[in-house]
């Protein structure tokens, strides 16, 4: 066998020195067709983590048959072989997930700089080869594990990125080592059969990340923002991403506008951007020296924007979140240069959804000032970005004292969540709504009948209060979030979508439709949070939540929710 291949293939994914080139003449042409199509996907990665402390590695795709995929992070280069990339070409439909996996892989080694510690030896020990790994020399087990971390890490950078990385690995392992003419064992290295036990682990916990991460995005969308915060927290103890911040700080923004609403009103509609990225806190969650709860919130809230700036200087939601959060800490100054910032990224970046938002802030600034002329030609600057942006028409009604909307609900704080009301049934009282009484069904069950039997597919205790379960079905899943902690007993169950989902909602909606049919069907949303690539459609009393991206239903969650409120 090639001693290149066994010099260099450590576990046959990462090659440190491989090439000599630098950063500045990487082998990649655009008009390669090859070296388009692999780069497209290195660059959604890249945007998907979000970390601009670092410099963007060159990319290229090299006519060799060394190392598969590699990373130089001295001379920042990720490459691709093109041997590698005809065996992921061969995946078919998954051809670009391969090479997401691949290359996220790679990507991780890069941003983790290979720094792990007990930490990560011990979320490995229910394996054999992982107890082998720790009697092995320190450089060496080291090496093993930060492969088995770029497994998992990748796989959620690519999902973050929009690819499906599930199962993937172990196949691409098996065509790798046919492709490459390596024997099962190597010495000194991982022997195959253990490489894919890895990568069974690693798909396992890269799965639950995922549904840490989509069960705390719901459950910010329907209200229980303390719970979410927890969620987060978890995601992020392991994978730090700007989104993931970014989300992270609305939530805590949200929890501390619900802790005013309880007494006071809020008179504007702020522009928070949802993203569609701390360890975990299990001490006594009180308010931590903070006067009150709202305080405590709002801090946590600017301290994950300030975490989403700092990985991206660019990244123009952080901005956007920081200046509303000041301005309802009534700190207009701070709010004013946050907005200003969004603003000029925003143009900067030809960011027409973002430069909507800053003005839409520049307005509610102006007016808190006493401005009233100011905030009306920023409000009108806005909506000459969007006219239907219905957060400048709201925030331009009550700057000329016009407004009697609920500026809440535009904003999407939900104060009062259902709590002993057991029914599924759509209220037929609703706009839009006709006929009989009817349930919302996730795969042909409904969530009321899974409770009774609580059937899961995977438990886990999330911390001393919290716990978690998770049933997967064909093209769906539910998620359940509960706490037993009395007498604040509460829990919420989301029925949930996958991308394949061919059934429909009992008002007729699937998939691809539109969104005006949704409310056609359904009637005026409870609430809408608009998100940097779509919105989501809330109704509490028909409990159920609709993901929409470019005008389109991508995914919807049937909800039981019962709130410690």
């Amino acid at each position: 066998m090639n001693k290149t291949i066994l010099s260099f293939f450590l576990t046959f994914f990462i090659a440190f020195a491989l090439y000599g080139n630098n950063g500045n003449d990487c082998v990649c042409q655009d008009k390669d067709f090859r070296c388009k199509t692999a780069k497209k996907v290195f660059e959604d990665l890249v945007e998907a983590k979000g970390d601009k402390r670092m410099p963007v590695p060159c990319f290229e795709i090299r006519n060799s048959k060394k190392a598969v995929a590699y990373m130089n992070g001295k001379k920042r280069i990720v490459g691709l072989e093109v041997a590698a990339y005809e065996i992921c070409r061969k995946f078919g439909k998954d051809s670009l997930n391969a090479m997401a996996s691949l290359l996220g892989h790679e990507l991780t080694h890069y941003y983790e700089k290979h720094i792990w510690g007990k930490k990560f030896y011990s979320a490995y020990g229910s394996l054999d080869v992982a107890v082998d790994i720790r009697n092995l020399s320190g450089a060496e087990a080291q090496r093993k594990a930060q492969e088995t971390q770029s497994d998992y890490l990748g796989g959620f950078l690519a999902h973050s990125a929009g690819y499906n990385t599930f199962g993937i690995m172990g196949r691409v392992i098996d065509e790798v080592y046919r492709v490459y003419d390596l024997p099962d064992e190597i010495p000194n290295y991982p022997s195959k059969a253990d490489r894919k036990k890895l990568a069974e682990e690693s798909d396992r916990q890269l799965k639950e990340l995922i549904q840490y991460y989509e069960t705390a995005n719901l459950l910010l969308l329907s209200g229980m923002y303390e719970d979410a915060d927890r969620y987060y927290e978890k995601v992020l103890s392991v994978f730090q991403g700007r989104e993931v911040y970014n989300n992270a700080g609305v939530n805590a923004s949200m929890a501390a506008l619900k802790c005013i609403l309880y007494d006071k009103k809020v008179d504007y509609a702020y522009p928070f951007e949802l993203d569609a990225e701390s360890r975990i806190m299990t001490e006594d969650r009180g308010n931590f020296g903070f006067a009150n709860k709202e305080d405590y919130f709002f801090s946590k809230a600017l301290d994950y924007f300030e975490r989403a700036e700092a990985l991206d200087r660019n990244y123009s939601a952080a901005y956007i979140n920081q200046a509303a959060v000041y301005s309802l800490m009534k700190k207009q100054r701070h709010a004013d240069f946050f907005a200003d910032q969004a603003l000029e990224i925003a143009e900067a970046n030809k960011e027409v959804y973002s430069q909507e938002k800053a003005y839409i802030l520049k307005g509610i600034i102006a007016h808190q000032a006493g401005n009233a002329a100011n905030a009306k030609r920023f409000l009108n600057k806005a909506l000459s970005l969007n006219s239907d942006s219905r957060l400048a028409k709201i925030n331009l009604a009550v700057v000329e004292g016009k407004s009697n909307l609920d500026v809440i609900n535009t904003m999407g704080v939900r104060t009062k969540i259902n709590s002993d009301d057991d029914s599924e049934s759509i209220d037929v009282s609703s706009p839009g709504v006709s006929g009989a009484r009817k349930t919302e069904l996730i795969d042909g069950l409904s969530l009321n009948a899974f409770a009774q039997t609580m059937d899961f597919d995977f438990y886990q205790v999330i911390d001393d209060e919290m716990e978690y379960g998770r049933k997967d079905m064909n093209n769906a899943k539910i998620m359940m979030n509960m706490s037993m902690d009395e007498p604040e007993e509460h829990y919420a169950i989301f029925g949930m979508t996958g991308k394949n989902y061919t059934g429909e909602t009992k008002l007729g909606i699937k998939l691809g439709d539109d969104y005006k049919k949704v409310v056609q069907a359904y009637g005026s949303p409870s609430r809408t949070i608009a998100s940097r690539n779509g919105f989501f459609l809330m109704y509490d009393r028909q409990r159920i939540i609709f993901t929409v991206r470019k005008s389109k239903v991508v995914s919807w969650a049937v909800t039981k929710v019962k709130s410690k409120d």
